[in-house]
C-alpha cells in the first residue's frame, strides 16, 4: 500500500526514510491500540513468535533519531533471539 508522500520522493532521499519511519510507527501504534482494546474487552490474543533482535534493532533506529547525534547508543544483540511464544 503506497502513501502519497512516500511514493513522490526518490528512493535514496532521506525524506523517504522519514516517511518509512512514520509508516512503521503508525503500524506499531495500531498494534498497540489493538492490544489495549483487547485487554479492555478482556479478549484473548493469539501469541505469535517474534525475532526480538529485529524488533530491538528497529526501535534502536528510532531511538538514535530521538537522542540526536551528540549521544551514542550501543546495543549488543544475539544473532537469532526469538521469543518462546508459538
Amino acid at each position: 500500500m503506497g502513501a502519497m508522500g512516500y511514493d513522490n520522493v526518490p528512493d535514496n532521499s532521506p525524506v523517504r526514510e522519514n516517511f518509512q519511519m512514520i509508516r512503521d510507527q503508525a503500524q506499531r501504534s495500531a498494534g498497540l491500540t489493538r492490544q489495549l482494546l483487547a485487554f479492555a474487552r478482556r479478549q484473548v490474543l493469539q501469541p505469535r513468535s517474534v525475532n526480538l533482535s529485529d524488533l530491538i534493532s528497529k526501535i534502536a533506529g528510532l531511538l538514535k533519531t530521538a537522542i540526536g547525534e551528540q549521544s551514542e547508543l550501543k546495543i549488543a544483540l544475539a544473532p537469532s533471539l526469538l521469543s518462546n511464544h508459538g
